[in-house]
């Protein structure tokens, strides 16, 4: 499952293919030529920096965003596929960490811990569930990362872009039913009921999660 090992892969189906690779050559223009009666008689005329046009039957773009410049995603492919009249919509990160409000997660930095994320709109007195991911959550000092919070980044800001409340709720005991939570907390209650409050918790969730949950709850 690594970058790398899809780039092989490619790179040795395009040799046994025998396709040729041009790089170096970054594309200022496409242009498209009607050459007969029928669609598939298209051509499409390349324009590459320092290269004379170079004419194909076919064209693919897959230049990605803009989200890494440094690796050649500039947003040339919005500019690109706009001069064939195609409808745009707003680019917005789609993979991406949230950063949340208030300096509380601080106290749990660095924690990775396996959590389920939900995602709602509204306000104070309905909320609307828009989408529920679990996985290892990582806390930060400006809010949550890791795949579960990303995995619904993109709905969230498309979301955000729509004008609308968001906000997350984590549970970080997913695998506890309300029912079960409650009688596993009674079983312990029951063993120790002069036990401070937070070793009525021990061990159910990291000590830094727990730490600051309590300390939010005073």
């Amino acid at each position: 499952n690594q970058a790398q090992t899809v780039v092989r892969a490619l790179e040795k189906r395009i040799a046994a293919l025998g396709i040729r690779v041009h790089t170096g050559c970054p594309v200022r223009k496409i242009r498209r030529s009607q050459q007969g009666t029928k669609a598939d008689d298209a051509v499409f005329y390349v324009d590459c920096n320092d290269r004379e046009a170079r004419a194909f039957d076919t064209v693919i773009l897959c230049t990605g965003g803009m989200a890494g410049p440094q690796y050649g995603t500039t947003g040339d492919g919005y500019r690109l596929v706009a001069s064939f009249s195609h409808r745009i919509r707003t680019p917005l990160p789609a993979l991406t960490a949230f950063e949340c409000k208030g300096q509380f997660l601080k106290r749990a930095a660095g924690v990775r811990c396996r959590a389920a994320v939900t995602l709602y709109t509204g306000n104070d007195k309905k909320q609307i569930r828009e989408g529920r991911e679990e996985g290892e959550v990582q806390m930060t000092d400006y809010g949550i990362s890791g795949i579960p919070v990303m995995q619904i980044s993109g709905m969230a800001a498309r979301l955000l872009e729509s004008k609308q409340r968001v906000f997350v709720q984590i549970d970080f005991l997913p695998e506890f039913s309300d029912s079960a939570f409650s009688d596993e907390i009674k079983r312990r209650m029951k063993e120790d009921r002069s036990q401070m409050l937070g070793d009525l918790f021990l061990g159910l969730v990291h000590k830094k999660i727990l730490d600051l949950l309590l300390a939010e709850k005073g």
